[in-house]
């Protein structure tokens, strides 16, 4: 997806330029180069990727079985390369999409979140490894769900990290929300546990600044 603002902020880039990993196919060569869920890739084959678009145009100059540099930027802010060997393009999985309207909530993010009990993991299938928060509902519309790989809340996405801190309860959420303020950048890690979506993403996302009375 498209690096913006908000995404160029958080990761320290000079400029809004880039293409911003959102989900990898396993075992194909980005995966297996070690390139990762929140990557922001800002070169191929030293060919700089200023929108998604570059990032197409340049892959389709080399052919399968050929190897490319890629430049990437992680969550950390932390530049790389990774070589990888191309493949062939896999069928294209189509992300469905809810629409649901919701209430507004006070949150910086325009969310709701709960505890992530036992009951819930079982039914929505989270690994036990995956701590954090669920999103029990979300403001349509708002910072998260205009971010979110899909429109609306259809299964509960769990939120992991708020700026790179480790949420485990709903109290660590509300103390990282505590000192946020209208026109900062949130980073958050989120696990989905809807089915058509990657599992893991990285969203930064801007707190809207209120309107003036």
């Amino acid at each position: 997806r498209p690096v913006d603002d908000a995404d160029a902020r958080y990761y320290g880039l000079d400029r809004v330029a880039g293409a911003k990993v959102h989900s990898l196919s396993e075992d194909l060569p980005a995966a297996d180069a070690g390139i990762q869920v929140g990557d922001v890739i800002t070169a191929v084959g030293g060919s700089s990727v200023v929108s998604v678009s570059d990032l197409q145009r340049h892959v389709r100059m080399y052919e399968p079985g050929d190897e490319v540099e890629v430049a990437i930027v992680r969550e950390s802010g932390e530049p790389g390369v990774v070589s990888l060997k191309l493949g062939s393009a896999p069928s294209p999985t189509p992300v469905r999409t809810a629409s649901t309207v919701r209430e507004d909530f006070g949150d910086p993010i325009g969310v709701q979140v709960g505890p992530l009990t036992a009951a819930l993991r079982r039914s929505l299938n989270i690994p036990a490894n995956v701590k954090g928060v669920v999103v029990t509902d979300m403001a349509a519309d708002g910072p998260f769900d205009r971010r979110a790989l899909f429109r609306g809340l259809d299964r509960s996405p769990v939120i992991t990290h708020v700026n790179r801190q480790e949420i485990e309860s709903v109290a660590d959420y509300e103390r990282a929300m505590r000192d946020v303020d209208p026109g900062d950048v949130v980073g958050l890690k989120v696990y989905n546990t809807h089915p058509a979506v990657p599992s893991e993403v990285v969203i930064p996302l801007t707190v809207p600044v209120p309107s003036s009375p």
